[in-house]
């Protein structure tokens, strides 16, 4: 589910690592107990701005606590390798 967004990302903001740090830095602070709901509620919300799918599945997974801990963790340090992918790419073209 990750890599799709981090592509839209990625595209949508030229690459530009302040924009990519800022969204970053949301996904970082609010992954807690009490702003983890409203944190997948965001990008739900981002998938569709982007014009991507959301995973019908994935949207039953703020129902249970563990699950919705175990996936932003998973999201997280996933949109983090991709990005840091794309840097190094765009670093080793120029």
């Amino acid at each position: 589910m990750t890599l799709p967004f981090a592509e839209m990302v990625w595209v949508s903001t030229a690459g530009d690592i302040e924009t990519i740090n800022r969204l970053t830095e949301v996904f970082v602070t609010m992954n807690n107990s009490t702003d983890r709901v409203k944190l997948f509620k965001i990008i739900q919300a981002l998938y569709g701005l982007m014009g991507l799918q959301f995973s019908d599945e994935a949207a039953y997974i703020p129902k249970h606590k563990l699950a919705l801990e175990y996936f932003m963790f998973s999201f997280i340090n996933d949109f983090g390798d991709i990005i840091s992918d794309y840097f190094a790419e765009k670093r080793s073209a120029s």
